[in-house]
């Protein structure tokens, strides 16, 4: 397994923020959490260049959610650059819109903020199918579609924070494909069954 260095991560994610800028979210760039996920990195890559781990360490303790949040969001978008790429860039653009907004950290999420980090959740695992060999076409409903040997998947993303709000999710994700297969006439279910075992 490859072990991938801050650096790294770093420079897959500026690209990704570039991409960002190219097709016109620029402003939405530098107001969004990203630029301060990517101050945060860089602090540690120079601590970390300049005085080694325990400076690293310091610079750590400061703020560890924020240094964890932003090294694993800046990872998760680093690892998407060219799934991105191949997207619509009309509706790729709302959804890293969506992305560039919302709370620096997950623990200040409400019900009315949590979208932008469910719409990257959906981009996530987009990319997550392309890389499996099943490029998936990104949409508003479904959120994702692929075809397996010749059979249309339709998928609904959720991002559960509890055990309840996953059987919630699943429940409300089989509601929307059971309507959208009737009028797409895909492979998907349209009995979910029980969602609450």
């Amino acid at each position: 397994m490859h072990e991938v260095t801050w650096g790294e991560i770093l420079q897959s994610f500026e690209a990704v923020l570039a991409y960002c800028r190219e097709i016109g979210l620029g402003p939405d760039v530098e107001e969004s959490r990203f630029g301060r996920h990517r101050a945060r990195i860089v602090s540690l890559i120079e601590a970390d260049g300049s005085a080694g781990p325990e400076a690293v360490n310091q610079i750590y303790r400061t703020a560890p959610e924020a240094h964890i949040v932003a090294l694993a969001e800046a990872g998760e978008l680093a690892t998407m650059e060219t799934f991105l790429k191949r997207q619509s860039r009309a509706l790729l653009q709302r959804k890293l819109r969506d992305i560039l907004r919302g709370p620096d950290l997950p623990s200040e999420e409400g019900t009315n903020s949590n979208h932008a980090r469910n719409i990257l959740f959906e981009l996530n695992m987009g990319d997550r199918l392309a890389r499996a060999g099943l490029p998936p076409v990104l949409g508003d409903r479904p959120d994702l579609s692929c075809e397996i040997d010749g059979f249309k998947i339709l998928l609904e993303c959720k991002r559960p924070l509890t055990a309840r709000g996953a059987r919630d999710g699943i429940a409300k994700a089989c509601d929307m494909l059971s309507s959208e297969s009737a009028s797409d006439s895909p492979s998907t279910p349209r009995d979910c069954g029980d969602v609450n075992r």
